[in-house]
């Protein structure tokens, strides 16, 4: 365990908070991100007889911080939810001990108030969102070097988003130095900047609203392009020269190795603006409602999974714009009336103790009838496979050049087949693995080009077009024989099939 091999941010006495128990004056040192692809880290020196029960005291933490520097700016630091990744005490006598943790914040955030005699109620300011790399976005800036060695800012590219009527953001790309031993480090970093009005005591509130808005927004970025980006951390600054940061440690930052690959991504470059900004006026006016939100998330995120939890995943994003379809066209469920429905429980919980399969007292036969009248809450919603042609009917969508999405027979292996054998624990063994990345990459056309038509853009305006995957996807040329391969049981696979159009929501 040990510090960044540089200089920290801020070296300040902190009160550190678990439940009841309180920590005063412990010495906190704070390492910011110089890249976003950082995270903060917090050393904590504690001291005094009772600083080793500061590591053990049940988690999280809270912490709070202040310093006024020597030119009466004053500097807050809070984080109402900390980690210890390590604590380590250890003995120099029997007079003393040292302890220290390291710590990693999930919400922090740093004030820095200038010392001024007045204030106006209102104040100018901008606000940075700090974004891990996107190409996707194109935003670009090109210095130009003298023969000096002076490199001034030739050129910019911006790319202009109106979230709301009232906040719009603009994206660029700036230029990052750091100095390391005896030479200067460049980079360039995306941000999206926002200028706006303030009032002076709302500077350290934070504006959740666009924060979610520029999320759903880097989201259909992901569902478009196959590359996902974060907002990692926000900063404003006024003119009062007042500045307010947060860093967000409850995100993923995606990885570094992520690569665009603009033949696999639905949306070609050439259409990518357009797209998106039609794609995010669509998507909030559904509300924007909370299961497509979930969907989107599903779909473009790129975090590593293995093949049958990607496999469920998409089929569980599927799922879930199914069940917006349900709730916004009121077919959910069969029978909506309760009273009906309970009659109708009562009468055919009647006729299953009549049944003379079923009739009698015996214990087994009372636990056949109860086994089966557990299932009859599935029999009131609307079946999956019904609700799904009526969406593609409403929707327009076409899907028979795909792996098909229900059992065209009994010995069919259709996509809800494979989920269903998938959560039911069937075996996949090594002749079905090819196999199964074929069917996965079926799964995420059927959901994509469901997702393209909730988000009212044309399918002939993708890469999802039946002529487009037939020309450039493996998969599809090799679906027949995933197919073929799929209906041969694996060894040792005794999980018995599930029913035809069965899904998790069923």
């Amino acid at each position: 365990m040990a510090p960044p091999n540089r200089e920290e941010d801020l070296n300040l006495p902190a009160t550190v908070t678990s439940g009841n128990e309180v920590w005063n004056d412990v010495s906190c040192k704070v390492w910011l991100p110089r890249k976003h692809g950082e995270r903060p880290i917090i050393f904590l020196y504690p001291t005094g007889p009772y600083a080793h029960l500061l590591g053990q005291a049940p988690p999280p933490y809270r912490l709070r911080a202040e310093l006024t520097q020597l030119n009466g700016t004053k500097v807050t630091v809070r984080a109402d939810e900390v980690w210890f990744d390590d604590a380590r005490t250890r003995s120099f006598g029997a007079a003393r001990d040292e302890t220290v943790i390291q710590a990693t914040p999930i919400d922090l955030r740093v004030t820095r108030r200038r010392d001024a005699e007045t204030r106006t109620s209102s104040v100018a300011a901008r606000t940075l969102y700090h974004l891990t790399r996107c190409p996707p976005i194109r935003a670009a800036s090109l210095l130009q070097a003298s023969y000096t060695g002076e490199e001034k800012l030739r050129e910019r590219w911006t790319f202009d988003f109106v979230l709301t009527p009232a906040t719009t953001l603009t994206f660029e790309r700036i230029y990052k130095h750091e100095q390391r031993d005896d030479e200067q480090i460049q980079w360039t970093e995306l941000i999206a900047r926002k200028h706006h009005d303030l009032p002076a005591e709302a500077l350290e509130t934070i504006d959740q609203e666009t924060l979610g808005q520029l999320d759903d927004l880097l989201a259909l970025v992901a569902v478009a392009s196959h590359y996902r980006s974060a907002c990692v951390s926000v900063h404003t600054t006024t003119d009062d020269l007042d500045q307010f940061s947060v860093y967000r440690g409850n995100i993923t930052i995606p990885s570094r190795d992520q690569e665009a690959d603009p033949v696999d991504a639905p949306i070609d470059r050439s259409e990518f603006d357009p797209f998106l900004r039609a794609a995010y006026d669509a998507f909030v006016a559904t509300g924007p409602h909370e299961l497509l939100r979930h969907a989107l998330y599903l779909v473009g995120s790129q975090v590593e999974r293995t093949l049958e939890s990607e496999f469920t995943a998409l089929y569980a994003a599927l799922e879930t714009i199914l069940l917006w379809y349900r709730q916004s066209h009121l077919i959910e469920r069969i029978i909506e009336d309760d009273t009906v429905w309970d009659t109708l429980k009562r009468d055919t919980r009647a006729y299953l103790k009549a049944h003379p399969l079923l009739a009698g007292n015996s214990s087994e036969q009372k636990q056949r009838r109860e086994w089966i009248a557990g299932k009859l809450g599935e029999l009131r919603r609307v079946p999956f496979q019904a609700a799904f042609r009526r969406f593609c009917k409403d929707y327009d969508v076409h899907l028979d050049d795909l792996w098909p999405l229900f059992n065209t027979d009994k010995d069919d292996v259709s996509l809800t087949e494979i989920r269903n054998r998938i959560v039911h624990g069937s075996v996949f063994d090594r002749q079905h693995s090819q196999a199964l990345i074929g069917a996965k990459q079926h799964m995420r056309w059927v959901v994509e080009r469901v997702l393209i038509a909730v988000l009212r853009w044309p399918l002939d305006r993708t890469h999802l077009t039946p002529a487009y995957l037939a020309d450039t996807m493996t998969a599809v040329a090799e679906l027949a024989t995933d197919r073929a391969t799929l209906r041969r049981p694996a060894t040792g696979d005794t999980v018995a099939r599930a029913a035809e159009g069965d899904a998790a929501t069923e």
